[in-house]
């Protein structure tokens, strides 16, 4: 760390002499070795210390970031990165380089197919796999003359696509302003700002390791440089947390190759389908006995499929959990499923965007059973994922009752339905 402390320093950056490196939970990262006081700059960092998709004018590497989509903005940079390192000693940004880590195992796309399965989450899955493939794909349009005749195959890719994934900033363009920077889930650690943004690997500062309740953050400043601040007092060997944006687990997982435990912000994706609805009611007993759930008047067909969960045009994957508790759609499929017939008239007449809401006002007994459902959805999800899913502690902890609850009921279960996609 030291060689790269003094590359900073010496190339225009700044680094405060509180600054060192420590062990913690999600591994080595920022601490402050003696006391900071809130404000104060830990590390501010230049344009020129900053990685970015033009650091690098090669025409030959800029005809290949074109080729790749504009979404793909980490598939971009990790070429940058690889040019980079195909530099070796001659890159202005090797002390950086040298010092990322040459393989991150805790990321399930480097986890062998029989580890990975052990994650029983499907969306987890197939998101390993649909970047493993284009990885694979795009290692067959490269031409080794671009990154110094070295050999790029897709575990190169993969190595440069996780290093970018797990510590690329989202920041305002230059002159954007004075604004403020954290992870976001689409594109990396946000910096935001006016107009457009840009991406950038921010040596140092990428070091500061995560907390939902961070002690430090990052500032995109006039002129471009970026800076992490204290935003609060810190004691000495106090670790350097900001704040990496309002996750789940899944996307931690993914791309960062680490949980939070709890996460308020965790999801759990199911694919809508009758039978695991029924299998719920049946768990907690949300309907009267005469209101079964295969009644499938038309006027509640009609609304479901308003709601894109029935049909041909049908996007069957819900979510439960994070900030809305029950995603919209979901939770107006509920209240139209568990509502007795004699409620036909009042929904008919309520627009589904109304009916997605909390704030929709419907009869509190239905609001009662709709939450009570979602609950043994998670359960059911739960028992099905086993100990090793992402939700398994967050759900229990909340609910220790749903334990009993469940494990006194023996119906078929449906793991593939737990996690499902679209289809």
């Amino acid at each position: 760390m030291r060689r790269l402390v003094d590359w900073v320093k010496g190339s225009g950056g700044k680094v405060h002499a509180a600054v060192c490196m420590q062990a913690g939970r999600q591994g080595f990262g920022l601490a402050a070795g003696v006391p900071v006081r809130a404000g104060e700059v830990l590390v501010q960092l230049p344009v020129e210390l900053q990685l970015m998709q033009h650091s690098d004018d090669a025409r030959q590497l800029t005809d290949l970031i074109d080729r790749v989509p504009a979404e793909l903005w980490q598939a971009k940079m990790a070429l940058c990165l690889l040019r980079q390192r195909s530099k070796g000693a001659q890159s202005a940004f090797a002390p950086y380089i040298d010092l990322l880590p040459a393989v991150h195992h805790g990321v399930p796309m480097f986890w062998n197919g029989d580890t990975l399965q052990l994650l029983q989450y499907p969306p987890l899955v197939e998101q390993v796999k649909k970047r493993s493939r284009f990885l694979i794909d795009l290692s067959k349009d490269i031409d080794n003359a671009v990154f110094s005749n070295q050999r790029i195959d897709a575990n190169a890719l993969g190595w440069a696509l996780t290093s970018v994934s797990s510590r690329a900033f989202r920041v305002g363009r230059v002159g954007g302003g004075h604004v403020v920077g954290a992870r976001a889930e689409e594109g990396g650690k946000e910096g935001g700002g006016s107009g457009e943004n840009r991406w950038a690997l921010l040596p140092l500062i990428d070091m500061a390791n995560h907390s939902f309740s961070s002690n430090a953050e990052v500032l995109c400043e006039m002129d471009g440089s970026v800076s992490l601040l204290a935003r609060r007092d810190l004691a000495p060997q106090e670790p350097v947390l900001v704040n990496y944006g309002n996750l789940s687990n899944e996307l931690l997982l993914l791309d960062y190759g680490f949980l939070m435990d709890p996460n308020p912000h965790d999801r759990c994706a199911l694919s809508f389908d009758m039978a695991l609805v029924t299998l719920a009611r049946q768990l907690v007993k949300a309907l009267p006995e005469h209101h079964e759930l295969a009644d499938t008047a038309p006027w509640r067909q009609k609304i479901l499929e308003s709601l894109r969960l029935v049909g041909a045009e049908a996007n069957l994957q819900v979510q439960i959990g994070g900030e809305e508790a029950i995603e919209g759609r979901l939770l107006a499929a509920l209240r139209v499923l568990l509502a007795p017939a004699a409620e036909q008239e009042a929904l008919e007449g309520t627009s589904v965007q109304e009916l997605s809401s909390w704030n929709c006002r419907v009869d509190p007994i239905l609001d009662a059973n709709v939450t009570r459902t979602a609950i043994a959805l998670c359960a059911i999800a739960l028992r099905c994922a086993g100990k090793v899913g992402l939700f398994y502690t967050y759900i229990w902890s909340l609910l220790p009752q749903i334990r009993g609850l469940f494990d006194s009921f023996a119906p078929q279960l449906l793991p593939h339905k737990v996690g499902g996609g679209s289809g």
